[in-house]
């Protein structure tokens, strides 16, 4: 493994998880392409026996590009073509022959380890993509860890858990009407169905990074900042912290810490 991702590394105690959801930059990292398989087959090292890891795969990065899927009325995601434009790391990840990815055409994630075929199964049936059987609502209530290298905590999708659960005390609505969506494999239409997502707005207020000072010192929470930014998150203890604020914000009549007021 690369050095400076190895001294990352040794400043974080990483759980025993079933599950790790890796947000990785290359760039952040200041890492060559070159660097990848060595970066991936380290970090497979470091994590628990068994552990699957799951890498966002969507097929858009930022919001304009999000805001043009959305435009389009209705969707085509092919499981095997559709480039994932997160980041080069996560186009890099999906590509491998050993990786699954699964079904969902907005949200779809790339697995790799025991469990991916099980969250490849049902990760798509879902039409909220916060629910329980969704990938998020999955990897939330198992024992699971999110670890971000080379990125901030902005990075962190998880926040839309505890915003799903207020749902209704928002000011504006959180969901767009559902849009239809036709999943495609191996050269054929696999799946087909409606599927509602987060609106462009609710994408361009929330900033998770805002909530970082209150997570400092939280023992479900570790930070470094040298030789890159990186953090490691315990996602059920985080998500029910996060429902805490957002409970606490409304019935003060704002907005959760992690929202543009």
């Amino acid at each position: 493994m690369p050095t400076r991702v190895d001294a990352i590394l040794d400043q974080f105690a990483i759980p025993d998880c079933r599950y790790c959801y890796l947000h990785v930059s290359l760039s952040g990292l200041g890492l060559p392409i070159r660097d990848y398989n060595q970066l991936l087959e380290g970090l497979r090292s470091r994590l628990p026996d068994g552990c699957t890891i799951v890498v966002p795969s969507f097929p858009f990065g930022n919001n304009v590009e999000y805001a043009a899927l959305l435009d389009r009325g209705e969707l085509d995601f092919d499981v095997d073509r559709t480039p994932c434009r997160v980041n080069l790391f996560g186009e890099m990840f999906r590509r491998r022959t050993d990786v699954l990815r699964t079904w969902n055409p907005i949200l779809p994630v790339a697995c790799l380890g025991q469990d991916a075929q099980s969250l490849c199964d049902t990760c798509h049936l879902d039409v909220m993509p916060f629910d329980d059987n969704s990938i998020f609502g999955r990897l939330t209530r198992e024992s699971s860890c999110v670890i971000g290298l080379g990125v901030d905590t902005n990075t962190n999708s998880f926040a839309h858990m505890a915003d799903d659960q207020f749902a209704d005390r928002f000011p504006c609505p959180l969901y767009t009407p559902p849009q239809h969506c036709r999943v495609h494999k191996d050269g054929r239409l696999v799946h087909e169905g409606e599927y509602k997502t987060v609106t462009v707005e609710l994408r361009r207020k929330i900033k998770p990074g805002l909530l970082q000072p209150s997570l400092m010192g939280k023992p479900f929470f570790q930070w470094v900042d040298d030789p890159a930014q990186a953090y490691c998150i315990e996602l059920t203890p985080f998500v029910a912290f996060m429902s805490e604020l957002a409970e606490k914000a409304f019935n003060n009549g704002v907005l959760p810490p992690w929202h543009k007021q």
